[in-house]
């Protein structure tokens, strides 16, 4: 007898076997591990990218979900119910392999931020149905359970806790052109309250960018910059297409516009300014000159290499910035901007999370291709070193910075001394050493002497310990040679109750700061 023939009788039932869809499960619990009931569970096939039809895709009052899907690679959703039922952001699970049962087991929810708010129109009346995005802090997009706002313009949404970028977008609305605006939180909490929001009505700027041959530039980055308020607008979808054309809605106002070209295309970008909108602004053409590549290291004083930190570059003989785009180091300290030829002036701007100070470079002459490694400084605003020696009563003088860094030309920077006798003189020396301020404690005594010790009488009851306070200024020189030099102080206080009648403070050592 025949395979097939066999197999006849069995057919129907591996049919049926097929033709069974399989199963997800799984338990959906709050950060207290309490049951979430009312959640909506999404699922798309990572293989075809479609998003299955499902029913009975929500949680029951344990907080469970059971839903048949044919077997597959899944992406699961799950989409807590709104505010304010729970305030949990949206999760989701990809590569969920389902075969027969796949059991994902408890799900535990995070807590969001809770924003609210209302919308207007220009008008005064509620803007209805208008779409909010959020953005988070790595430029990834959060898609939240509710996107828009209700028949009175209110707005409730959740988002992830820390530094979100909350996006409102109404330019589907077709009652008017309206400009979009977007807020940065820099550390979400539980909750924001937004007030109330005046949209302001919007306008077309259109613009086309070519090469030098005329050739457009696809994918150019558009940045907007408000003249009056420093402040950036949000411009959604401001890229060029294939013919090298971008139109933004922009508010009424004056702006500057940098058009950022990508770096395979080796064009230097540039500054349209000052734009000025009062209606559809139509900027025509501009064209982009070709470029040449600087790049290098930037590290700091103990050779690491420093991420983050920002370039902003100007030709020098004209004044004008250059437009960069993805103009920060990366991890390992390394940067590449394309620019023109010339000669340039280079900033370096680092973190503000790093102890580093900016650099300022002059009279950078590009030819071609450059490689241009630089080394930042330490910002040391003011560290004690070394011992002290206590006075009367046993307390030793302190002596402290009375501002941020010292910076070159800085006439506000000084020294509060704290903890002397109450009424003596105290002697305070300033130096300068020209090493970096990581190279030694030293005394200020053998340093170059930025000017004639200081003497003042200290505050307080007179022979009282440990009251005598005063505060010095010491203004800063302007010479840029010393830039990142080491200042070192240190105060003595005419004490007879101390060791040789000299009670003495601990060395303060800073760096002396270029900007």
């Amino acid at each position: 007898m025949r395979l097939s023939t066999l197999l006849l009788p069995l057919l129907p039932v591996l049919l049926t076997a097929t033709a069974q869809a399989d199963v997800v499960t799984g338990r959906v619990l709050d950060a207290a591990g309490q049951p979430v009931p009312g959640c909506n569970i999404d699922m798309r096939d990572e293989v075809t990218g479609n998003d299955m039809v499902l029913s009975n895709d929500s949680t029951n009052a344990l907080g469970v979900f059971s839903i048949a899907v044919p077997t597959g690679l899944y992406q699961v959703t799950i989409i807590p119910p709104p505010p304010p039922v729970t305030v949990s952001v949206v999760k989701s699970i990809s590569d969920v392999v389902v075969v027969i049962t796949a059991n994902l087991g408890d799900i535990s929810l995070t807590p969001g931020g809770l924003l609210t708010g209302t919308i207007l129109l220009p008008s005064g009346q509620p803007a209805v149905g208008v779409n909010l995005d959020i953005e988070l802090a790595d430029g990834s997009e959060y898609i939240p359970a509710s996107e828009g706002t209700d028949a009175l313009g209110h707005f409730s949404v959740v988002a992830p806790q820390g530094q979100i970028f909350f996006q409102i977008r109404p330019e589907t609305l077709t009652v008017s052109l309206l400009a979009p605006e977007q807020f940065e939180l820099l550390n979400l909490g539980a909750s924001h309250n937004f007030g109330t929001i005046n949209l302001q009505a919007g306008f077309w700027a259109e613009l086309t960018v070519l090469d030098s041959s005329n050739a457009p530039v696809f994918n150019a980055d558009l940045d907007v910059t408000d003249l009056i308020t420093g402040m950036q607008v949000f411009t959604p979808s401001d890229n060029t297409d294939p013919g090298g054309f971008v139109d933004v809605i922009l508010p009424a106002g004056t702006f500057e516009i940098e058009v950022e070209p990508r770096f395979v295309d080796r064009l230097v970008g540039i500054l349209i300014s000052p734009v000025t909108v009062v209606g559809t602004t139509l900027l025509g053409q501009v064209n982009l000159d070709s470029g040449v590549v600087l790049s290098g290291t930037v590290t700091n004083i103990a050779g690491q290499a420093v991420a983050g930190v920002d370039l902003d570059i100007f030709n020098q003989s004209t004044g004008a910035e250059i437009p960069l785009g993805s103009d920060n180091s990366n991890s390992n300290g390394q940067y590449a901007v394309v620019v023109s030829t010339g000669i340039l002036t280079v900033i370096y701007t680092p973190s503000p999370a790093g102890t580093e100070v900016p650099l300022v470079e002059l009279d950078v002459v590009v030819t071609g291709d450059l490689v241009h490694n630089v080394q930042l400084l330490d910002c040391n605003c003011g560290t004690l070193r070394g011992v002290g020696t206590a006075g009367t009563g046993g307390h030793i003088p302190r002596l402290m910075t009375t501002g941020a860094c010292p910076t070159l030309g800085d006439t506000s920077w000084g020294v509060t001394l704290t903890q002397g006798l109450g009424g003596a003189l105290v002697v305070v020396r300033v130096g300068i050493d020209s090493g970096p301020s990581t190279v030694g404690v030293g005394q200020a005594t053998g340093s170059l002497l930025l000017g004639p010790p200081a003497i003042v009488q200290l505050s307080g009851t007179p022979g009282a310990p440990g009251v005598g306070s005063a505060t010095l200024a010491l203004p800063m020189q302007t010479d840029p040679s010393m830039a990142g030099m080491t200042l070192r102080a240190r105060a003595v206080v005419l004490d007879p109750g101390a060791r040789r009648g000299r009670s003495k403070s601990r060395v303060l050592v800073a760096t002396l700061c270029s900007q």
